[in-house]
């Protein structure tokens, strides 16, 4: 019989490094990038000055993405408070250096809820305005949350910078489709609604559409599982909206399934 296998349709490097993490695990994996980072360096460029200008700003961090790339142009701003969405993102800016990181619970959601509770303690301690810190929110183009509208009945500014946008891939239809052909039982890993939808439409425009009830989509999120049920997905909700927990949730999947 043969092992079950695992996709990550997640950008590069992550889908490498969730590959790398599974095939430790002892399970087959292989990557399937649904999206590809293009940055906007002159947003970017545009971002760092105004850091450089507001050295009381506070950055939050949304993505992956959005770390490696401050971290690759060497600002120096590894002092700052910096916001992140969940531990990934924390530790990679800790390893480079950034002393001052606050991790959030997995989800843009819990992260609002963190900073205005960190805002109203703030507020209680004293009553000078310029005392409330301002808040840059370097992004990608695709949000599912808006930080800025989540914060906007406080008196803290929110500046948002697009800093980069996912395009679309098209991968090769092969690995996955000489699977299903096989009869392999196949999951596919995708942290964002839009990769769940190029997902979706890259099962038709490869012609493997035949086999789309076949495949188990693991996802974060209760929306993300919904998402996917609407494209004819059967899929598996994480218990938790990390990386961590997709991957103890995919490891389980392959274990049911024989691995």
């Amino acid at each position: 019989m043969s092992k079950p296998l695992i996709f990550s349709l997640r950008p590069e490097p992550d889908c490498d490094e969730d590959i790398l993490s599974l095939r430790q695990a002892g399970l087959s994996a292989e990557t399937l990038p649904m999206l590809s980072l293009d940055r906007d360096e002159a947003s970017l460029k545009a971002a760092i000055q105004h850091l450089a200008d507001q050295p009381d700003t506070q950055l939050i961090v949304t993505s992956k993405q959005t770390a490696r790339m401050f971290i690759a142009a060497s600002v120096a701003i590894h002092d700052r408070p910096v916001w992140c969405v969940g531990a990934g993102t924390a530790a990679l800016l800790t390893e480079a250096g950034f002393t001052k990181v606050i991790a959030g619970k997995g989800d843009a959601h819990s992260l609002i809820q963190s900073l205005i509770a960190a805002h109203g303690s703030i507020q209680q301690s004293t009553n000078k305005q310029q005392n409330t810190p301002a808040y840059l929110w370097p992004s990608g183009a695709d949000i599912a949350v808006d930080i800025r509208a989540g914060l906007a009945h406080l008196s803290c500014p929110v500046t948002r910078y697009v800093i980069y946008k996912m395009v679309v891939n098209s991968p090769e239809r092969s690995a996955l489709a000489a699977a299903c052909q096989a009869g392999r039982k196949i999951a596919v890993m995708a942290m964002s609604a839009r990769t769940i939808t190029v997902f979706s439409q890259w099962l038709t425009m490869k012609e493997i559409d035949a086999y789309r009830s076949e495949i188990t989509l693991i996802v974060p999120s209760p929306a993300l599982l919904a998402l996917a049920k609407a494209e004819g997905l059967s899929g598996i909700c994480a218990p938790l909206p990390s990386r961590d927990n997709m991957l103890a949730c995919a490891i389980g999947w392959a274990k049911d399934q024989g691995a």
